[in-house]
């Protein structure tokens, strides 16, 4: 039997896991990479088929309720009740405005304006955070004290500027509904200032090359899926942002010749998270041993339209969590974050290369902030960044593992 503590301590993994609570009653947690804990329940209809049951989100549904909405159920199924199944005329009338439902249509109609990257955020975002607490609700049955318990927990599990985009975007739903005629308010509205507040400090990171070895080798030694620890890598090797690497595509290399290059196209470059405005397309010169780190994972991932897949669906690209979490598992939290290794790039490379500021700017994709400069000075310095990546790779990697090694290593 599952006990309190056992929930509590549970811990997100590459892959989401279940924890059964007894034989016999189907009642069981599953935790997902994210972090969620979500209560399911297996079970089998009344003509035979197996089915699952979304029970709720653990702590909002406590271990005791929980067995107590599986003892319902079972009730149901006794009775020759399909907990599945409604009214006709009821679920026709209804399901089209539960929330998921209003968030999916959204979702389709703002996707031509968003980029790819932006899209699959947003809908991967609410489908793991939002939808299995209140997706099954009507709109209007969402309150302003669920609303607000809802984003606390994602504050809690996620961090504070997580829940900002999460209730934007759950705000912009309610906004949906209520401009095709059937949402009564929008109560993500009402909780924008009950959210605490956002201190804007940079981001941790290391600032010495000894530093920064020592990050490298603390996520590489994690059992972890070799596309997180390649991923990882990648990033450090680049200086580019993380997701950039997420979203990598195959496609977007050129691994022959002298002068490999990657090339990030425009529509997956910076801008603002609310935006997303499209940026220009970023060539990154590719050192020795980000190629040799590349051909290494693509036996593994090369059928996979993207570089680093997902650890669940191929089709789609890595969870845009999945490097902070290697991080915070390595314990390196408040030390270095993925964005940390712009930083860190920058730093050394500043203080080895003080004549090369112009090019190191090239390299992190900045764009020169006087006006004239920018107009006069559009050099791309890609024979210079390449020497500074390839020099940043050498001092980097001097003591890291083979990538093949990086490849075979212990999975969690």
């Amino acid at each position: 039997m599952l006990t309190t503590k056992q929930i509590e301590a549970a811990k997100p993994r590459d892959k989401e896991y279940r924890l059964f609570d007894g034989a016999g009653t189907g009642l069981h947690l599953l935790v997902t990479p994210a972090g969620g804990r979500l209560w399911r329940a297996k079970y089998r209809r009344p003509d035979g088929r197996p089915a699952q049951a979304a029970l709720g989100r653990f702590p909002h549904m406590t271990l005791a309720d929980a067995r107590l909405a599986v003892a319902d159920l079972r009730r149901k199924l006794r009775d020759g009740i399909d907990p599945a199944s409604r009214p006709a005329s009821v679920a026709t009338a209804a399901e089209a405005e539960r929330f998921e439902s209003v968030a999916r249509a959204w979702h389709t109609q703002n996707v031509p304006a968003w980029t790819p990257v932006h899209s699959s955020d947003v809908i991967r975002s609410l489908e793991r955070m939002v939808f299995p607490v209140i997706g099954q609700l009507h709109v209007n049955q969402i309150t302003v004290p669920a609303a607000l318990a809802l984003l606390r927990e994602v504050e809690r599990e996620n961090g504070g500027e997580t829940a900002r985009r999460v209730r934007q975007r759950c705000s912009a739903v309610s906004m949906h509904a209520i401009a095709s005629g059937f949402g009564t308010g929008d109560p993500f509205a009402i909780i924008k200032t009950a959210l605490a507040p956002i201190t804007r400090d940079r981001q941790p990171a290391a600032t010495t090359l000894a530093e920064a070895r020592a990050v490298l080798a603390a996520v590489e030694g994690l059992p972890a899926h070799p596309a997180t620890l390649a991923g990882f890598r990648l990033l450090a090797l680049t200086a580019v942002r993380p997701d950039n690497v997420n979203g990598a595509r195959w496609e977007e290399f050129d691994l022959t010749g002298d002068n490999p290059t990657w090339t990030i196209p425009a529509t997956r470059m910076k801008c603002k998270a609310a935006a997303k405005k499209i940026g220009e397309p970023h060539i990154v010169p590719l050192s020795k041993q980000a190629v040799e780190l590349l051909e290494s994972i693509k036996p593994l991932t090369g059928r996979s339209p993207f570089v680093f897949p997902n650890s669940r669906h191929a089709h789609e690209p890595m969870s845009e969590n999945a490097l902070s979490f290697a991080c915070k598992r390595a314990g390196l939290r408040g030390r270095h974050v993925p964005h940390g290794w712009r930083a860190t790039f920058s730093s050394v490379m500043n203080e080895l290369r003080p004549d090369a500021g112009d090019a190191i700017e090239r390299v992190l994709a900045h764009a020169p902030r006087d006006r004239v400069r920018a107009a006069y000075n559009r050099a791309a310095y890609l024979d210079q960044r390449r020497a500074l990546l390839q020099e940043w790779a050498d001092l980097l990697r001097a003591d890291a593992a083979d990538p093949v090694v990086l490849m075979s290593g212990p999975r969690r």
